[in-house]
């Protein structure tokens, strides 16, 4: 079984990745996350075994960048308003 301070690290681990990695133009910068992701992944099957805190965290990570992008959408829409002619 995890220990909590475990799974802290792990879901601090998650919290970190670079999920965008694959898409990168540097094959360095690709393949180091992909080296990541499989640890992340390792790390999911000893102390997440039901995959619940992954999920917690992607969650999370997916409910801050719809808050981002929706906060872009605002400054966009203010801009614009701001500088029609």
């Amino acid at each position: 079984m995890a220990t909590q301070q475990e799974l802290d690290e792990y879901r601090q681990a998650l919290r970190k990745h670079d999920w965008w990695s694959e898409f990168s133009d540097d094959s360095r910068i690709a393949r180091a996350g992909e080296e990541n992701l499989q640890r992340l992944i390792g790390l999911q099957r000893r102390l997440d075994p039901d995959a619940a805190v992954w999920k917690e965290v992607m969650l999370e990570l997916k409910e801050r960048r719809e808050k981002q992008i929706a906060s872009a959408d605002r400054a966009v829409e203010k801009w614009l308003k701001e500088n029609r002619s």
